[in-house]
């Protein structure tokens, strides 16, 4: 099976594993290869200084890529939006579908050869950079990049289009485009040098404002009341429940003291946003870097 899938060969009746095998069938990565490892991290502010989360996938390349989309995923902002549908319709800050495709880029594309460098994934507060290893693939212009398809790493390509992660056409970075247009988002920036960096900008002045608010919503409600709130939040809610939830009766003071600063920050938003006093009105909380 192994050679049919060219992650091995046959000598003198002998099976010999290509490195494809051990990248995709491992138990754990880590046994074998240190350099294979996705490393993903969070940084305060906008340059490397301050790490405030690091996490290290190796276990085989094709879980170091779920994984690190779920990391993704779980530390960026999402908002939600009602259209009428019974269920909330989520809006991460950058398409998953995007993030997706650069993460496995960088891990597909990656010079595997040079040990002293793996893949990274960075959150910054402005930006998202995902770092591969390894200039452009021999014979790929930048000028071609992102129209053309040249594999560094045909037989780890193949595997990758047999489980659907990729398609071998060239497409991925059109695609990546047309999503962040899609989204209103700026477009999506390569930097090359011995490495190949994908670099997603995030709305700055947004997070900027989203933290001064919430502190100051902290400041009013408390730590410890604001998180139970939005804890029982993760459902919508009606404004009497929130109020039985907190034992208040009071309900102006609850709505001044309580529910305006929440909605202020952005924290919590209506299920009914152009009819803010429908008696069917509900509130649901916001998750932010990735916390409900």
């Amino acid at each position: 099976m192994l050679k049919n899938l060219h992650a091995a060969e046959i000598q003198h009746g002998q099976c010999f594993y290509y490195n494809t095998t051990v990248l995709f069938f491992s138990r754990n990565l880590a046994d074998h290869y240190f350099h294979t490892c996705v490393t993903c991290a969070i940084y305060k502010g906008l340059d490397k200084v301050t790490v405030l989360d690091r996490k290290d996938f190796n276990r085989d390349i094709v879980e170091s890529i779920d994984e690190a989309v779920l990391y993704l995923k779980q530390h960026l902002k999402v908002r939600y939006v009602f259209d009428g549908s019974p269920a909330r319709r989520e809006i991460p800050e950058i398409p998953y579908e995007a993030l997706r495709e650069a993460v496995i880029n960088a891990v597909v594309h990656r010079d595997y050869f040079e040990k002293g460098a793996n893949v990274m994934i960075e959150i910054f507060d402005d930006r998202v950079d995902i770092t591969s290893p390894g200039g452009l693939p021999k014979g790929l212009n930048v000028e071609d990049f992102g129209k053309v398809s040249l594999l560094r790493n045909p037989n780890i390509a193949n595997l990758m289009q047999r489980i659907d992660y990729i398609e071998k056409m060239g497409t991925g970075v059109m695609r990546m485009q047309k999503l962040l247009a899609e989204a209103g988002l700026e477009p999506l920036k390569y930097e090359f040098s011995g490495f190949v960096r994908a670099v997603f900008q995030r709305d700055k002045v947004t997070e900027q404002a989203t933290e001064q608010a919430t502190e100051q919503a902290t400041e009013q409600v408390g730590e410890d009341k604001l998180l139970a709130i939005l804890e029982f939040c993760f459902i919508a809610r009606s404004r009497e429940e929130i109020q039985a939830f907190l034992g208040l009766k009071h309900r102006e003071h609850f709505r001044v003291e309580i529910l305006a600063p929440l909605l202020k920050a952005g924290l919590l938003v209506p299920t009914i946003p152009d009819k803010p006093n429908s008696p069917k009105q509900k509130y649901i909380a916001v998750k932010v870097s990735g916390k409900k």
